[in-house]
């Protein structure tokens, strides 16, 4: 969801929204930006989301992916692909 879209659903500011995935990404945490479409997110932000779950299980995945509104073949397939590929070209 974009951040103008979630301010407005949830009354906070854009301003805060943007300053705490700014605080988020500054942690190692995967805070993906405003695309809808997870295949175009950065290789950053794929990297951290299948290192934060590659040790959860089935059922830990499935709630992480719906916290994030992915779904878990993307995480398994579509994001690793990517990974792989860049690492290929260091």
């Amino acid at each position: 969801m974009s951040i103008p879209k979630l301010s407005k659903e949830t009354g906070i500011t854009v301003t805060t929204l943007y300053n705490w995935r700014k605080e988020l990404r500054a942690s190692g945490k995967a805070a993906p930006c405003e695309e809808d479409r997870p295949d175009s997110w950065s290789s950053r932000d794929k990297f951290l989301i299948v290192h934060e779950t590659y040790t959860m299980n089935e059922e830990e995945l499935a709630r992480y992916c719906r916290e994030k509104g992915l779904f878990v073949e993307q995480v398994i397939s579509t994001m690793c692909q990517d990974i792989c590929r860049v690492s290929l070209r260091w």
